[in-house]
């Protein structure tokens, strides 16, 4: 079974990116949270198919941003 596990600090890192992407374009933002949360859907449905980050852990990148 596989889960979604976060570094330390990453909803943090989140929330100034969302902060940042705001204020260069109203709505950007959210645009970024939307692609996040499609990225840990597509994550969890097939989480064999992205590259490991060490033995243990795999990553997906949030395209556009």
């Amino acid at each position: 079974m596989f889960y979604l596990v976060f570094k330390p600090g990453a909803y943090e890192m989140l929330n100034e990116a969302y902060s940042w992407y705001e204020e260069q374009l109203p709505g950007l933002g959210e645009r970024l949270l939307t692609e996040f949360d499609t990225s840990c859907d597509k994550f969890r449905h097939n989480p064999l198919y992205y590259s490991y980050l060490n033995d243990n852990y795999r990553q997906i990148i949030v395209k556009h941003f």
